[in-house]
C-alpha cells in the first residue's frame, strides 16, 4: 500500500510539471503571435503607402485594358493616351524606342551603300550629315528616359521635328542624286548573297513614299508631346518657382 501511495504522488508531480510547461508554453507563444501580428500590420502599412504613392496610377479593381498594367500614367495623365489605347507615357518611350530603330536601319542602309560602285563616296557623307538632326533628337528623347522634368518635356516636341527634317532632307537629296549624278539603271545594296537590287525610280519612290510616312507619324508625334507637357504645366511652373527661389530672385 505504501509503494502505491507513493507511486501516486511521483504521478502527480510529473503531471503537474507537464501541465507547468504546457502554460509556459502558451505564454511564451503569445509574444511570437503579437510580433507576427505586428509585422502583418507594418506590410499592411506599406502596401498603403505604395498605393497612396502619387506618381503611380491605381488600377481599381475590375478595371483593366491593355496597358494599365504599367502603371506609367500619372493622375494628371490619366485621361490622355497615345493612338488611342496606349497611356501617353507610354506612346512617349515607344516614340524614343522607334527613334533609334530609324537610326540604325537608315545607318544600316546608307553604309550599305558604300558597296554599290556606281554610288559616289561623298553621297554617303551628305546622307550621314543629314542624319543628324535624328541622332540629335534621339538625345533628347534619351535625356527625357532619365528625368522627367519640364527642361526635358521641352524638348521633345524638338525632337521629333528634328526627325521630320532629317528624313525630308534624305528623301529630297535622294531625288536630286539619283536623278542627276547616278547613271546606272538600277540600285544594289549588299554583296554576294545579300545584295539587294532596285530599278532606280523604284529606289526613289520607296524614299519618298517612307520618309513622307515618317513625317506623317512624327507630326502625330508632336501633337502627343505637347498634350503630355500641356498635362503637366503646374508641375513645370513650380520648378521654374523652386529653381528662382534657389537663384534668389
Amino acid at each position: 500500500m505504501g509503494d502505491d501511495a507513493d507511486n501516486n504522488d511521483a504521478n502527480a508531480a510529473g503531471a503537474a510539471d507537464a501541465a507547468g510547461e504546457a502554460v509556459q508554453d502558451l505564454l511564451g507563444g503569445a509574444p511570437a503571435a503579437d510580433n507576427a501580428d505586428q509585422k502583418q500590420d507594418e506590410g499592411d502599412a506599406l502596401l498603403d503607402e505604395t498605393k497612396a504613392d502619387p506618381l503611380h496610377r491605381v488600377v481599381a479593381e475590375g478595371e483593366m485594358c491593355c496597358c494599365c498594367i504599367c502603371h506609367c500614367s500619372r493622375p494628371e495623365t490619366v485621361n490622355l493616351s497615345c493612338f488611342g489605347c496606349f497611356p501617353i507615357k507610354c506612346g512617349i518611350v515607344s516614340i524614343g524606342i522607334l527613334t533609334l530603330f530609324l537610326i540604325l536601319s537608315s545607318l544600316a542602309e546608307i553604309f550599305a551603300m558604300l558597296l554599290n560602285e556606281g554610288i559616289h563616296w561623298w553621297y554617303v557623307l551628305v546622307a550621314l550629315l543629314l542624319l543628324v538632326p535624328t541622332i540629335l533628337a534621339a538625345s533628347f528623347l534619351t535625356a527625357f528616359f532619365n528625368t522627367d522634368n519640364g527642361s526635358r518635356r521641352a524638348k521633345l516636341r524638338t525632337a521629333c521635328i528634328l526627325v521630320i527634317i532629317s528624313f525630308t532632307l534624305l528623301a529630297i537629296w535622294n531625288i536630286i542624286y539619283f536623278q542627276c549624278w547616278y547613271k546606272g539603271e538600277n540600285v544594289s545594296m549588299g554583296q554576294a548573297d545579300f545584295k539587294y537590287t532596285q530599278t532606280k525610280k523604284q529606289y526613289v519612290f520607296w524614299s519618298v513614299f517612307t520618309s513622307l510616312v515618317i513625317d506623317g507619324f512624327y507630326a502625330y508625334f508632336i501633337c502627343v508631346v505637347v498634350h503630355y507637357r500641356n498635362a503637366l504645366r503646374k508641375e513645370e511652373e513650380e520648378e521654374e518657382a523652386a529653381e528662382k527661389a534657389e537663384k534668389g530672385e
